[in-house]
């Protein structure tokens, strides 16, 4: 048989799932390719609020050991876990050891790696800076098989000690979307029209939007924006991630993350280094071109591909889509036009799996 975990929490006694887009849909590819779902519920008491109370830790230990019985997982299952684990514990590691040491398969397909991002902040104590290289090394050790986002994060795996032959490439994710009878606002889009930011607005996480380049416009979509209006932005507030391809507009989408509009740098602006940002997953499959930073390991994708354009520094945008011509962004528009039904229809997702 071959399983998906899916993770549920209930928060407050209320339940939601904890899944974020990317994580639902791999959970919907899968099981449309006959994958069966193991469901981790957990309710987080208010004993173990401080989170990571060694409380919590069996707790989750419990829910993931008893799911697992539940389901009978035998030799030669496969089970497929989206890692970091929501419902994460100091003891999985032992639990994925166990069950391939039964003879089963466990993948896990990798969302994030807190490991080489928030492990490496420096406002992150050392008891959780720990907590985190204990539990992902262990954990990433153990298991039969990983899917990795691209062959920059498959590298830096490898030198942390993870076997090459247990690691597979997923190269970008997938971005379903459902789009019959519905209409694309960007389809008419020219490279004149402003580029697109998608995401996280805060700036915390994202404060080169608060400093962006004056002579290029913007498109402003998501959560946590806060600043004065500026002649060149244009914020439109965030939509559900279903409904969010059909609101885009504008000439490219960018891929940049950290505080600065110069390079990427930063816990957050290093990260793109090794990390596939879903935002690119969510251009493409819209059908809109990438601008993205030149080190982003991504930026090899969209070169090879030619569904985008590469730049070391925010304030080089402008230079670039003024010596391009309407005939180069043409064509960069039919590249994405090939990929983007890829992306719709879980084509990554299904090849990795199947490696």
């Amino acid at each position: 048989m071959r399983y998906i975990v899916s993770e549920v929490q209930y928060d407050s006694g209320v339940q939601r799932t904890a899944g974020t887009k990317a994580r639902n849909d791999v959970e919907t590819i899968l099981s449309k390719e006959g994958y069966k779902k193991i469901t981790i519920e957990k309710k987080i008491k208010k004993s173990e609020l401080k989170f990571k109370s060694i409380s919590y830790h069996f707790s989750c230990f419990k829910e993931w050991k008893n799911a697992f019985l539940k389901t009978k997982i035998e030799k030669d299952d496969e089970v497929v876990i989206q890692f970091p684990p929501i419902n994460h514990t100091l003891f999985f590691a032992g639990l994925i050891k166990k069950y391939v040491k039964k003879g089963a398969t466990i993948k896990l397909l990798i969302h994030d790696m807190e490991i080489l991002r928030t492990a490496t902040r420096d406002d992150i104590s050392l008891l959780k800076k720990f907590r985190i290289n204990f539990e992902e090394k262990k954990t990433l050790k153990a298991a039969s098989s990983i899917i990795v986002h691209n062959s920059s994060m498959l590298k830096k795996l490898i030198s942390l000690g993870i076997t090459k032959d247990k690691l597979i490439n997923l190269k970008i994710f997938d971005y379903l979307i459902e789009d019959k009878g519905k209409i694309y606002k960007n389809r008419l889009a020219t490279k004149d029209d402003p580029v697109i930011i998608a995401g996280a607005l805060r700036k915390h996480k994202a404060g080169y939007v608060y400093n962006l380049p004056s002579n290029v416009n913007f498109n402003l979509y998501g959560v946590g924006y806060d600043d004065s209006k500026k002649d060149n932005i244009n914020y439109f507030g965030s939509y559900p991630a279903d409904n969010l391809p059909f609101e885009l507009f504008g000439s490219f989408g960018l891929v940049w993350d950290g505080m600065s509009s110069e390079t990427c740098k930063g816990s957050f602006g290093e990260y793109l280094r090794i990390n596939n940002p879903h935002k690119t997953s969510l251009y493409l499959a819209s059908g809109i071109p990438v601008i993205i930073w030149s080190k982003a390991a991504l930026a090899e994708f969209i070169e090879k591909n030619k569904c985008g354009i590469t730049v070391d520094s925010l304030y080089e945008i402008a230079d670039k889509l003024k010596s391009m011509t309407d005939k180069e962004y043409e064509d960069i528009k039919k590249n994405v036009q090939a990929i983007s039904p890829k992306l719709k229809n879980g084509y990554y997702t299904k090849k990795s799996i199947e490696a």
